[in-house]
């Protein structure tokens, strides 16, 4: 590496863990196409979906497409401002594709380009719970990147941490194993 050159950290796409079991709720229990969107937060590299949630839509009976109700989409954005939120978070977009792989269709990827963000992330999901992330950037240039999605898993409480240790010392008895690995008693 030259002395002027700088590594760039490779973009990384978390998601809260209930976000993430949301998602799967949606798909389990729908039965048709779904979609919805969610707010992100940016730290450097690091992409964070923090919620998620549905918007009014229409699907149609064969279980492949789906579209959001722009006067619903509108409105819900109207309502954020209004109280307070910050708009600019929503950059995530998710779908189902019910039974069929999760790809990025054609639609999938038009849809995409038609954001009007710096950035966006999308997720594909099916019922088996297969799944892909991409993140998309806009500007300085167009650049899309299949990403890993990583489910942030809350720290453990103290309570928890407690109660597995009660357990522990309740239910395991270490003893001393003879010569061959066999247990001595």
């Amino acid at each position: 590496m030259k002395k002027n050159e700088t590594l760039i950290a490779v973009p990384k796409v978390f998601i809260e863990q209930e976000a993430f079991q949301k998602i799967k709720c949606f798909v389990d229990l729908c039965q048709y196409e779904i979609n919805g969107l969610g707010t992100v937060e940016r730290k450097g590299n690091n992409f964070i979906i923090k919620d998620v949630f549905t918007i009014k839509q229409f699907t149609d009976d064969s279980g492949i497409h789906v579209e959001t109700d722009p006067k619903a989409l509108n409105l819900f954005i109207y309502e954020l401002v209004k109280s307070g939120g910050d708009a600019s978070k929503v950059r995530f977009q998710w779908h189902s594709h019910v039974n069929m792989p999760a790809l990025f269709s054609w639609e999938d990827v038009d849809t995409i380009g038609n954001y009007m963000n710096d950035y966006m992330i999308s997720l594909v999901m099916n019922k088996k719970g297969q799944y892909k992330c991409r993140l998309d950037l806009f500007k300085p240039f167009n650049l899309s990147l299949e990403v890993s999605l990583f489910v942030k898993i809350p720290l453990l409480v103290p309570s928890l941490i407690q109660q597995c240790q009660e357990e522990i010392n309740r239910n395991v008895s270490v003893v001393s194993s003879g010569i061959f690995g066999f247990f001595k008693r």
